[in-house]
């Protein structure tokens, strides 16, 4: 059964790591209500930074992928 997160453990949350609102009630929600597991949830996770460049190289792979010409089937 899921915890239960109050709008002021999140508040309080926010408090500590400056995250947006949300970014703490999905910790919270990982970590199943134990603000230290919260913690260690936001500090553990990646950077927007990373999850940019994750996306980009994805991206870029697919255009790769679409621009080679497949190998016909037997070769």
């Amino acid at each position: 059964m899921p915890a239960n997160i109050t709008a002021q453990m999140c508040r309080d949350l926010q408090e500590i790591t400056s995250e947006p609102l949300m970014e703490c009630k999905r910790a919270l929600i990982a970590a199943d209500g134990n603000v230290d597991g919260a913690l260690e949830f936001l500090r553990t996770r990646p950077t927007l930074e990373q999850r940019v460049a994750l996306l980009e190289r994805q991206v870029r792979d697919l255009i790769e992928a679409r621009r080679t010409p497949m190998s016909t089937y037997g070769e």
